[in-house]
C-alpha cells in the first residue's frame, strides 16, 4: 500500500507494485504547467498531459495523467493564468490522495526545477 497524505482519509488504496516502485524516483516531465491562479510568484505547479485552463478550455486531468510539484525554488508567472509546455525535475512521491473513496491525486513531485515556464 502506498503512503497516504496526512490529511487524506485512511481508506485503503491498493496500487500495483509497478506503480509503488517509483516512489522516490529522480524523474524528469515534460507537459503543460498550470501555476495557482493570480499570483506573482510560486513553489507550486501541475503538470498535465494535456492543456486546460481550470475551466473551460481543454481536457481536464485524471488522477494518471497529472502531477503535482512543489518547486525547490519559487518562480515568476506572468499573467493572471498562465499555461506553458515546459519540463520538470525532482523526486516522484506516490501519493494517494483521497477525498472518501474518490480518488483525486496520486503522484508529486518534490525539490523541483522547472525548465519553459514563465519565458
Amino acid at each position: 500500500m502506498a503512503p497516504q497524505r496526512p490529511d487524506a482519509p485512511t481508506d485503503a488504496v491498493d496500487l500495483p507494485e509497478s506503480i509503488t516502485s517509483l516512489d522516490g524516483a529522480s524523474v524528469q516531465i515534460s507537459g503543460f504547467l498550470a501555476p495557482p491562479v493570480q499570483v506573482e510568484t510560486t513553489r507550486e505547479l501541475l503538470v498535465m498531459r494535456n492543456r486546460w485552463d481550470g475551466c473551460c478550455i481543454g481536457i481536464p486531468p485524471t488522477p494518471y495523467d497529472c502531477v503535482e510539484v512543489s518547486l525547490a525554488e519559487p518562480v515568476a508567472v506572468r499573467g493572471k493564468h498562465l499555461i506553458q509546455f515546459g519540463t520538470v525535475r525532482g523526486r516522484l512521491r506516490v501519493e494517494p490522495f483521497l477525498a472518501g473513496r474518490f480518488l483525486l491525486g496520486l503522484y508529486r513531485i518534490e525539490d523541483g526545477s522547472v525548465e519553459g515556464f514563465g519565458n
